[in-house]
């Protein structure tokens, strides 16, 4: 039973209980949106990012609550991540606001991101349409870069299977302007047959104030890789990608300011052997937004469109889709303690017409150390053009006929902080409709999606991290998954593992700094009411540190697993680090 009855009670709870109470509740302003009161959301911190070598953005999401990852093998291939049990391309993925997704299939390629080059990783777990539009049903991960550098960074990684990688970070300039560079060029043999993965990648942005009153931001990149597809179900082939982002935003730098920006990214995939075929398409999205103080209120509003061009051999109709939208969004100071924010935004789709999202959300806190968190909203996600309009010589098609995903959301958060660490626990519930599935054929030759009606997801998230003294970091969370059933049938959908708990403990002091991870996934069924399954997994990954150097070791108990049928991840892998700052 869907039970939105829940945010109602919590909010007439904390009305009485509010009280006397500090009325400087956090703010997290992300990728030009104004968030505040919704639970389930948290920021990987720089030296998080950094602290375990050879990781990618995926295996970094993948120790954080409620996040599962669906890697096709190890390093160069797919990585689908999914949040609070909702499909991966219910995941939208940014890049300082900008959507990572390719334009045509709806993935993510997050391999050419220097990790030297981020600030932070915040991810929103939940329903988040009021607020980003489409494709926010499981949530959002935004990807923050940094405006400057504090020191210029050479790193050169050295590992298993032929690893290469060398990756420079680079900044010049003042607090009013600077420029920064990025370049990143690896190889990697890899560890299947036809696994291979060779990436290169520049990426150039300019940031200066004009007559102190606004700022520019310029950021152009590009990348072009080469790998090769492990066969897995299928049989191996090896393509080309290469591709651009060019983005360009006008700020006000004043406190309640506006912004106007502008974007366009194009991927193009070559075929070079096997079933790959040609693929090519460009995404431009033109926006402004404006923040808005009245008394106790705080507005922020905008207006967005996105276009999406195809040009892709296997879609059987090219269609260009345009995206408008409208939102805007209230936090309201209630009372001491007490915060209310509402989200309304409208889109008005060129193939799907007009849809209406929204979410409530309230925060209170009690005293100093206790936040009590929930929501309420609607989200969507429209069709992707391969899943309308794909078609290939094996008998896999997409359908026109589909219909946009809906959902309805209920969070409520408890977070606790104690002299021994912090404590955070979590309730989520989803219910979608028309939920969009690819469904195999019994031999695994061809599929197609379907809409499979209602669908059901719940569970409950529970993180506690803390430290001893000032060498001793550690943190744990486990994720139970309660629901994530087809409601016509009661089966369980696909890919979806009950259980997931991640662990981590780092120890520094003048020796230098180990950094251990343990992550546990239990077994996920191949396909939604199937009887077969991948068989549940454990790893651990540990990361020694002095000075310049670093040794790294995954996988450290070689444990053979699947993320995906049929593309083994690698076993154990070793490698070496070196990184000069100047």
């Amino acid at each position: 039973m869907f039970i939105p009855r829940i945010v109602i009670s919590c909010a007439f709870l904390g009305l009485v209980l509010a009280g006397p109470m500090n009325a400087d509740l956090n703010f997290v302003v992300t990728a030009s949106r104004f968030l505040s009161t919704y639970p389930n959301s948290s920021v990987i911190a720089e030296e998080d990012v950094c602290r375990y070598k050879d990781f990618t953005i995926g295996d970094i999401l993948q120790g954080e609550s409620g996040v599962q990852a669906n890697r096709y093998g190890g390093k160069g291939g797919v990585n689908a991540l999914s949040l609070q049990g909702a499909n991966s391309n219910q995941t939208l993925i940014l890049l300082d606001g900008v959507p990572m997704k390719n334009a045509v299939y709806g993935t993510v390629d997050l391999n050419n991101i220097n990790l030297e080059q981020i600030k932070e990783i915040q991810a929103y777990r939940g329903g988040m349409s009021a607020v980003y539009g489409a494709d926010a049903v499981g949530g959002v991960i935004n990807i923050v870069s940094k405006r400057t550098l504090e020191k210029n960074k050479l790193n050169l990684e050295l590992g298993s299977y032929g690893n290469q990688n060398l990756s420079l970070a680079w900044s010049q300039g003042t607090t009013a302007s600077s420029v920064q560079l990025s370049l990143i060029h690896g190889r990697y043999d890899g560890y299947l047959p036809m696994g291979y993965f060779n990436n290169d990648s520049l990426a150039l942005a300019y940031s200066g104030d004009i007559m102190s009153d606004f700022n520019i931001r310029v950021v152009g990149s590009t990348y072009s890789d080469q790998r090769g597809n492990p066969a897995g179900p299928y049989s191996a082939s090896e393509q080309k990608d290469q591709g651009y982002l060019l983005q360009a935003q006008v700020a006000d730098n004043h406190p309640q300011g506006g912004r106007l920006f502008f974007s366009t990214k194009c991927d193009e995939r070559t075929a070079v052997s096997g079933n790959v075929t040609d693929s090519k398409g460009w995404t431009n999205t033109l926006g402004g937004n404006q923040e808005l103080s009245l008394g106790s209120h705080s507005f922020f509003m905008g207006l967005e469109a996105n276009q999406v061009i195809p040009k892709d051999s296997m879609l059987a109709y090219n269609e260009t889709i345009l995206n408008k939208a409208a939102f805007v969004n209230d936090d309201w100071v209630v009372m001491p303690g007490c915060r209310v924010n509402v989200g309304l935004r409208r889109d008005s789709h060129s193939t799907f017409g007009i849809a209406d999202t929204y979410k409530v959300g309230a925060s209170f806190l009690f005293g100093k150390d206790c936040t009590l968190k929930t929501s309420y909203g609607t989200s969507f996600r429209a069709p992707s053009l391969a899943d309308l309009y794909y078609q290939d010589a094996w008998g896999s098609a997409g359908n026109p006929s589909l219909r946009p995903e809906t959902a309805k959301n209920v969070d409520l958060e408890l977070s606790i902080r104690t002299s021994m660490g912090s404590f955070r626990s979590s309730y989520f519930e989803k219910k979608v409709s028309d939920l969009i599935e690819w469904c195999f054929t019994d031999d695994w030759s061809s599929s197609s999606p379907n809409n499979v009606g209602r669908a059901r997801v719940s569970g409950i998230e529970t993180e506690w991290f803390g430290s001893v003294g000032e060498a001793i970091l550690y943190s744990l969370n486990w994720t139970q998954m309660l629901d994530a059933s087809d409601e016509n049938t009661g089966a369980w959908l696909q890919n979806r593992a009950k259980t997931k708990v991640n662990g981590t403990l780092s120890v520094g002091g003048l020796a230098g700094s180990v950094s251990m991870r343990a992550n546990y996934v239990s077994e996920r069924l191949i396909s939604t009411g199937g009887s077969t399954s991948l068989p549940s997994y454990w790893t651990v990954d540990m990361d020694y540190t002095k000075d310049i150097y670093s040794v790294f070791t995954h996988n450290v108990f070689n444990q053979t697993y699947e993320e995906y049928r049929g593309y083994a991840m690698p076993g154990r892998t070793f490698g070496v680090k070196v990184g000069v700052s100047f």
